[in-house]
């Protein structure tokens, strides 16, 4: 797979997994740097658990403004506008 579509895959893992306000990033995130309780709230007991449904939802493509662009000529992201 190039390097330009890892990129795009990659970034859609994250995009989804930190858009969604059910996702248990919220949750492990909470309990290690917030409440510190040491006791999250997974909406799955176990890795098996998880429908593939909701795994094959993180590599949905993003809606277009979402999207990661990258430059044409380099495969890198451009450059930011300052």
């Amino acid at each position: 797979m190039p390097l330009d579509e890892c990129l795009r895959m990659e970034y859609r893992l994250v995009y989804h997994m930190v858009a969604r306000k059910d996702s248990d990033f919220y949750s492990g995130v909470d309990v290690v740097l917030i409440s510190k309780s040491g006791a999250p709230n997974w909406k799955h007991a176990a890795v098996e658990g998880v429908p593939e449904e909701e795994v094959l939802a993180f590599f949905e493509t993003n809606p277009p403004q979402e999207e990661l662009q990258l430059s044409e000529r380099t495969g890198a992201p451009p450059a930011p506008r300052l």
